[in-house]
């Protein structure tokens, strides 16, 4: 009988591989809807940030037709999604400072 390799714990909590974890999230929902869930979230909130989505799409300089393509698509284009994660970042990085100075 062949010994199981010992998995490791973290107070008692199985921890997994980091390609252990991407392949067990892609089998429960998929690589697509992964994308779209974080992509769609990330739409949101630097929209929250920016007053709402026509500024957010001004702050893109992108057109309406292409801001209104990206409504549940898979996948957004890459340099439009790391603007999105700046403008999130920049955001909590002003919050954290606020909160340091009080």
């Amino acid at each position: 009988m062949a010994m199981m390799p010992r998995q490791k714990k973290y107070f008692g909590i199985p921890l997994l591989t980091r390609g252990g974890a991407r392949c067990n999230l892609r089998t429960v929902l998929g690589e697509g809807l992964v994308h779209q869930e974080i992509h769609n979230r990330a739409l949101k909130r630097a929209a929250e940030i920016l007053g709402g989505e026509e500024q957010l799409r001004l702050h893109l300089g992108v057109t309406e037709g292409d801001f209104s393509s990206w409504t549940g698509v898979r996948e957004l284009p890459r340099n439009i999604f790391l603007r999105l994660v700046d403008i999130i970042t920049e955001e909590e990085v002003r919050q954290v400072r606020r909160a340091a100075r009080t």
